[in-house]
C-alpha cells in the first residue's frame, strides 16, 4: 500500500454514519452506503435485549446508549471534504430521503433498488471508482450521479 495515498473512510448503515463523522474529524473523504443519519433515533427500535451477530452473546441496548449519539450527530459536514452517498430507495431499514436531505456538498447516487444491504454492487461500483479516482483533485458537488 502506498503510504502517500489518501485515506478514504467507507461504511454502511451505522458504519456509514461513522465514515461521515470521522471523515469530518480527520479531514478525509468518505463514502457512506445507506447511512444512519440520526442513530440517536433510529437505534431506538433495538431498545432492550439483543444478540450479537458475530459471537451470539447478548447485550442490552438502552435509551442512554441512543442519547450518546446526539452530540456526534451535531458535527457539521465540511463542504471542502469530498463525500459520496450511495442510497437505495427501497431501503427497508432507513429512509434514504433523510440521508439525501443531510448530504450537504456530498455526491449522491440513488438506486431504485438494493435494499439496506446493497448487494447490487455492480449498480454503483463505477460511481465509487470515479469518486476514488478523483480524490484529491475532486471539488465537492451537490449534484446527483445517475446510476
Amino acid at each position: 500500500m502506498d503510504p502517500s495515498a489518501p485515506l478514504v473512510l467507507m461504511g454502511t448503515s451505522l458504519g456509514g454514519f461513522w465514515a461521515r463523522r470521522l471523515g469530518q474529524e480527520l479531514g478525509r473523504p468518505w463514502i457512506a452506503l445507506n447511512p444512519a443519519i440520526h442513530p440517536s433515533q433510529s437505534l431506538r427500535r433495538y431498545l432492550g435485549s439483543n444478540t450479537r451477530f458475530d459471537t451470539g452473546g447478548s447485550f442490552t441496548w438502552t435509551a442512554v446508549d441512543c442519547e450518546a449519539y446526539v452530540a456526534e450527530e451535531q458535527v457539521a459536514l465540511r463542504p471542502d471534504l469530498p463525500g459520496l452517498l450511495i442510497l437505495a430507495e427501497d431501503d427497508e431499514v432507513l429512509d434514504y430521503r433523510l440521508a439525501w436531505d443531510a448530504a450537504g456538498s456530498a455526491r449522491i447516487v440513488v438506486l431504485p433498488q438494493g435494499g439496506h444491504q446493497l448487494h447490487n454492487t455492480a449498480d454503483y461500483g463505477a460511481a465509487v471508482g470515479t469518486f476514488l479516482a478523483a480524490w484529491p483533485d475532486d471539488k465537492p458537488s451537490s449534484t446527483a450521479i445517475t446510476a
